[in-house]
């Protein structure tokens, strides 16, 4: 779980190292996160969340290795101030 903290304009990366020797993709549900894989590092890229209305909002990102196991990564992020 990664959480950006209220009233915080935050955008940027999250990485998390995978310790396979497997191929993995990652895939997510939302239009504010962008996914890669490489070399076995996953880098989650987040968007601002600030604007009138803006409120937290929630993504998953699914792993897959190659022979099948999945793994989930949840990603908050509340509302910021827009600046």
């Amino acid at each position: 779980l990664v959480t950006a903290g209220s009233g915080e304009s935050i955008t940027g990366n999250i990485t998390c190292t995978l310790a396979t020797s497997e191929t993995v993709t990652a895939t997510d549900d939302a239009d504010w996160i962008t996914t890669s894989v490489s070399d076995g590092v996953v880098t989650v890229t987040a968007t601002a969340n600030t604007g009138t209305g803006a409120k937290r909002r929630e993504a998953w990102v699914d792993l897959t290795s190659s022979t099948g196991k999945t793994a989930e990564i949840r990603v908050n992020q509340e509302a910021g101030s827009a600046s």
